[in-house]
């Protein structure tokens, strides 16, 4: 199919193609039920949008027009109101297909349609009996408050004094309230550089306050929210991470499923962090929970882990000294790297792999073959080269880099003081390169200058090289 849709302002189907195939088999359904829809228009325009690529001969608005009403002159009023029309079945259709996911939902509406319509008895009965249970997720949390409510509401038609129903729900409103207060915190302490006192969680000191001197008592959620932030806030003093870490190995199995996810990135963040500020014994850290991720299936959503998580996952074995655990975890979860970015991924990582072993020839082959879209990695990659043709004695390959290097530097506007490091790099290897092999004091001077240099990656490995290679040799 030729037309291009959403040139001619039908911006339906671009809400139509973000669906999978399944979910358009689905609406397929939803549209040839009478009880949701009764015009066949509508789904002649969804023939039209699944098999645009059969239908060749719809090249314009009119084609598609005489497609949908065979039978009727061209009226673009009619088009526009009838995509207008598909356009809502096919929201109201996703919001029913999200709705239908939820079994919490569902019973909190089914309560709120029996209560005026229906006795104690029987509105008792489709009450969930499970409203006293620990439910470890906000969500799960809303809805115990959501539910205990409904039956205050239904029972004060019957009694006024009903008061023990009404604190169950005050005291469930409470807890959501801090959780959520909480769960927000942590996400902004953890994800911006602002200070304390710029967030903008009005309950905030309250809710910090009455968690610290209530900490017994608080559900593990809570716990879990206010030790991690605390964390975070007080991110040079790691003492308390010892009994988070603790806490979150043994009550992992009782966590509602995605906050499980959530509070395992959290603590994954927070470890990263770490490492970023130089405290290397975190390396460890973040790669057991990266492990408690894959065992516990975090990871992956949607059949689809990240070429990120992918990456991070195999980096923190290799620096841990895993190497056999890395090559196997690359090998098998090649697979769920989204298809496009697969083959890719797998390449670049290999050529990691092979890299930390010294095995430059292999990495060398690898990284010739990669397509780097991320910026990062590609400054990876020129600096793994810039190893390799350093350790090879390549010169002629090392000077190429190097201007090529400085040269895609100045064309990433947006790195800022990412640059700072690499110029760093670029700026010590061509002073290394230029001073005589007899210079014995001009190296011993320029290890001083990379020894005292905070901001120089490579510079544990740069040193070592210009020792093996310069003075130790003499």
């Amino acid at each position: 199919m030729n037309l291009k849709i959403t040139e001619y302002d039908l911006k339906v189907f671009e809400l139509f193609q973000i669906l999978s195939k399944t979910e358009k088999k689905k609406f397929e359904l939803f549209l040839n039920s009478p009880y949701f829809n009764t015009r066949k228009d509508l789904i002649r325009l969804y023939e039209a949008f699944f098999e645009r690529e059969k239908l060749d001969n719809l090249k314009s608005r009119k084609d598609l027009y005489n497609f949908i009403y065979p039978t009727k002159k061209y009226n673009d009023a009619d088009l526009r109101q009838v995509c207008n029309a598909f356009h809502n079945e096919l929201k109201f259709f996703l919001s029913i297909d999200q709705f239908n996911k939820d079994s919490r939902l569902h019973q909190l509406k089914l309560i709120d349609s029996l209560k005026t319509r229906t006795d104690k008895e029987i509105f008792d009965r489709y009450l969930p009996q499970d409203l006293n249970d620990d439910f470890l997720s906000s969500t799960n949390l809303y809805y115990k408050y959501q539910f205990q409510l409904e039956r205050f509401e239904f029972n004060s038609k019957l009694s006024r004094k009903d008061t023990n129903h009404l604190n169950e729900a005050s005291h469930s409103l409470n807890e959501f309230c801090i959780t959520e207060t909480l769960r927000l915190a942590c996400h902004f302490i953890a994800n911006t550089n602002i200070l304390k006192e710029e967030i903008q969680l009005l309950l905030l000191d309250f809710t910090l306050e009455y968690s610290k001197s209530h900490f017994k008592s608080l559900n593990k959620l809570n716990k879990f929210y206010y030790l991690i932030y605390n964390l975070n806030l007080d991110f040079e003093n790691t003492a308390e991470y010892s009994q988070l870490k603790e806490y979150f190995l043994n009550e992992i199995s009782s966590l509602e499923f995605q906050t499980k996810k959530e509070i395992t990135l959290m603590l994954i963040n927070y470890c990263i962090r770490q490492i970023n500020t130089g405290k290397t014994q975190f390396n460890n850290e973040a790669f057991t929970f990266y492990k408690t991720g894959l065992e516990e299936s975090l990871l992956i959503e949607k059949k689809q882990m990240s070429v990120f998580t992918y990456k991070n996952i195999a980096s923190l074995a290799m620096t841990s000294g895993k190497y056999t655990w890395a090559e196997n975890f690359l090998n098998e979860y090649k697979s769920f790297l989204p298809k496009k970015e697969r083959e890719n991924a797998y390449q670049f990582n290999i050529s990691i792999f092979y890299f930390r072993q010294n095995k430059y020839d292999e990495a060398m082959a690898l990284l010739r073959s990669v397509e780097f879209k991320d910026v990062f990695d590609n400054l990876m990659s020129r600096r793994m080269l810039l190893r390799i043709y350093l350790e090879k004695d390549y010169t002629e390959a090392l000077e190429s880099l190097l201007e090529s290097f400085n040269t895609y530097l100045r064309r990433q506007y947006k790195l800022v003081y990412h640059k700072i490091p690499y110029k760093k790099l670029i700026q010590y290897v061509k002073k290394y390169i230029q001073i005589p092999g007899y210079a014995i004091e001009e190296f011993h001077d320029l290890i001083k200058t990379i020894r005292n240099d905070s901001v120089f990656p490579e510079k544990n490995w740069f040193i070592e090289y210009i020792e093996r290679k310069n003075i130790n040799r003499s």
